[in-house]
């Protein structure tokens, strides 16, 4: 079972190393990093010259800076041919070094699914996300009510779901709920409350800017109509959380 790691980079030079060596100090070791330079204008390119010679790190430069959801589907398009599941990372996090063998453990006991997401915790301890009950499998009305899920998850996809035409909206930034409630149309999910990532916050971001300018608010503003022009009847007949703060924010 091969692994394709997609770690969308921006900016990120001084960060990202700590995201590689939490990949490549993996326990299992069939892997390949895919890291998409999203356009940066830092240290970032000169800084990948140091793993130009390490075939498990792909490094792949777009022209000009196009969002985290175009770079993860820039990623997608240049995964092995040998791979069969694929996983995020943000350059400034990093994997636990169990992770990748853990998640290989989980699918291996769950083949009839394609869709897995697994707990991550922040850097003080405290769980980035919740589930009601460990190997929790999520439809489409359970993911779009987020009743006995939430918080942040790290998604892993088998390759199948990609060759299908699964990608991200590339018109917003971030906003992947949009994503995963469509892919819950067609795949349940796994949700596994083993953690194999660690979640840092001491970095800027899109959905922690150092400066909220106009450009931020716009995009917010287009993410949440589009979560409500698609799935707002759903979440509203499934009693959604998340719908009485999408309706606050557009108000």
């Amino acid at each position: 079972m091969k692994f394709s790691i997609i770690t969308p980079t921006y900016n990120r030079s001084h960060t990202l190393e700590r995201s590689i060596n939490s990949i490549l100090n993996q326990e299992y070791q069939n892997f390949e990093m895919i890291i998409v330079d999203d356009g940066s204008t830092d240290e970032t390119a000169k800084f990948m010259k140091k793993y130009e010679n390490n075939s498990k790190i792909k490094y792949l430069q777009m022209q000009e800076n196009k969002g985290v959801n175009a770079a993860r589907n820039f990623g997608f398009k240049h995964i092995s041919k040998d791979s069969q599941w694929i996983t995020l990372l943000d350059s400034d996090d990093e994997f636990f070094p169990s992770a990748l063998s853990n998640m290989k453990k989980i699918i291996e006991k769950n083949k009839e699914l394609n869709y897995f997401r697994f707990a991550e915790v922040f850097t003080n301890g405290k769980k980035a996300c919740y589930a009601k009950y460990d190997g929790l499998i999520a439809d489409y009305e359970a993911t779009v009510s987020e009743k006995d899920i939430y918080g942040g998850w790290t998604a892993t996809l088998n390759k199948s779901i990609i060759q299908k035409g699964f990608k991200f909206n590339e018109t917003i930034n971030g906003f992947e709920s949009l994503n995963w409630f469509e892919l819950s149309k067609t795949e349940n999910c796994f949700y596994s409350l083993c953690v194999v990532k660690l979640y840092h916050i001491d970095t800027n971001s899109l959905t922690r800017p150092s400066k909220k300018d106009w450009s931020f608010y716009q995009n917010c503003k287009k993410g949440n109509e589009l979560i409500f022009e698609n799935f707002g009847e759903d979440m509203q007949k499934f009693k959604s959380k998340k719908l009485a703060p999408i309706l606050y924010e557009l108000g």
